[in-house]
């Protein structure tokens, strides 16, 4: 009787053994991180890479435009050239860019093909440039185009070198809408069929390669624009 009562008790405790066994598992809770969000911007290339490289943390770019956002002075002959067709534009933003360069010829700024607008959205910002012989801030040519508005570009060279803020050569397209442009040439031109635009601005000399005797007075006249020489700076208007 005892042995059929354990025998009993066995084969309960097999089966409610059998049946949690059997019985649903419970479900482990896997954490799943968020995916990462996905960047809305197009990596830069190019003439936006280059710029991001040269200024570094002391500028911004949104879209086309290159904006300073800090006081910054370049490396010795640093360049920065647009060879691509495409528009760009550098905001000086307010701040002071210094640069110079010691190769004969060279330029801070150069555009063979696209275009550049260069301009100072608060006003207060400037160029200061160190440059050797036939050396400029901003030069076009090939096909290069350059709009200059409101920017303040200041020369510094030796004496007779032939550098200057703006240099445009053959095939080069250049709008001065307005900025002032101190040192002891401004504006160097290859010949006068070049094409250049000078709608307004201050200038402290002009130089025509093509013909040493051919004064800024004369260019602007072929092109209907006056100039008034004041205390030894060209304003054109």
């Amino acid at each position: 009787m005892i042995k059929k009562k354990i025998s009993g008790l066995l084969a309960a405790v097999c089966l409610i053994l059998s049946l949690t066994a059997c019985g649903p598992k419970e479900e482990e809770l896997v954490t799943k991180s968020a995916p990462a969000p996905l960047s809305t911007e197009a990596p830069l290339t190019g003439f936006l890479l280059d710029a991001k490289e040269l200024f570094g943390e002391s500028c911004i770019i949104v879209a086309k435009t290159i904006k300073l956002t800090d006081d910054i002075t370049l490396p010795e002959d640093t360049a920065l050239i647009l060879d691509e067709d495409d528009a760009y534009t550098l905001d000086l933003n307010g701040r002071k860019l210094t640069a110079s360069v010691t190769k004969s010829g060279g330029a801070l700024f150069s555009c063979t093909e696209g275009m550049l607008t260069v301009i100072d959205s608060k006003g207060e910002g400037e160029i200061s440039f160190t440059a050797s012989a036939d050396g400029a801030a901003l030069m076009c040519k090939d096909s290069g185009t350059i709009v200059v508005n409101g920017i303040k570009i200041d020369v510094s060279a030796p004496e007779d070198s032939g550098a200057s803020a703006i240099f445009v050569k053959s095939g080069g397209k250049m709008t001065v809408k307005d900025g002032t442009f101190t040192g002891d040439t401004s504006i160097t031109i290859d010949n006068s069929q070049v094409d250049l635009t000078i709608e307004g601005g201050s200038y402290s000399g002009f130089v025509n390669l093509d013909d040493d005797e051919a004064g800024i007075e004369a260019f602007l006249a072929e092109r209907k624009r006056a100039a008034v020489t004041t205390e030894g700076y060209i304003m054109v208007s």
